[in-house]
C-alpha cells in the first residue's frame, strides 16, 4: 500500500463524496447502540421466559463466545449445561458463567426445550446430531 499526500495548513475538502459521511455514520452508530440493546433483551426475556416456564435452555459450543454471550446477558443459573464436541471440555465449567460442559450426547437424556448456536452456520449439522438423539428441541442461532 502506497499512501501520497501534501501538508496543507488549510483544512481539506472530502475528495470522494463517500468521505463526507459524518451524518450517516452518527445515524449508523446510534443505531446500532439501539439494536445490540433490543437484541440483548429479547435474548434475555428468551432465557428467563423458557426458565420461568420450566423449559429447558442449552448453549452449544463452549468457548469464548458462549461466555462472552452469557456474560452479557447476565441471565445467571437460567442454562445449567453447555455442550461441546471436545472430549477435553466434558464434565468442566464454563469461567464465570460456571455452566457445566457435557458432551452432545447427554441431550438425549436431558431433553432441553431450546438449544443455541453460538454460529448459525451450523445450524444443520447441529439439527441433524439432534434427530439422531431423538432431541425435539428448537435451535436458536445467535447472529440470525
Amino acid at each position: 500500500i502506497l499512501i501520497a499526500a501534501k501538508p496543507t495548513d488549510a483544512p481539506t475538502k472530502p475528495s470522494l463524496p463517500l468521505e463526507n459521511d459524518l451524518g450517516e455514520m452518527h445515524s449508523l452508530v446510534a443505531d446500532f447502540k439501539h439494536g445490540v440493546n433490543a437484541s440483548i433483551e429479547s435474548w434475555r426475556n428468551m432465557i428467563l421466559g423458557a426458565k420461568a416456564k420450566k423449559q429447558k435452555t442449552v448453549i452449544w459450543s463452549a468457548l469464548s463466545k458462549a461466555v462472552s454471550f452469557l456474560t452479557t446477558l447476565r441471565v445467571g443459573d437460567a442454562i445449567e449445561y453447555a455442550t461441546d464436541i471436545n472430549p477435553q471440555r466434558f464434565n468442566k465449567f464454563l469461567p464465570i458463567t460456571g455452566q457445566q460442559i457435557m458432551p452432545p450426547s447427554f441431550l438425549a437424556q436431558y431433553q432441553p426445550d431450546y438449544v443455541i448456536l453460538m454460529n448459525p452456520i451450523y445450524v444443520a449439522e447441529v439439527q441433524r446430531d439432534l434427530d439422531k438423539m431423538g432431541v425435539k428441541a428448537k435451535i436458536l442461532a445467535v447472529g440470525t
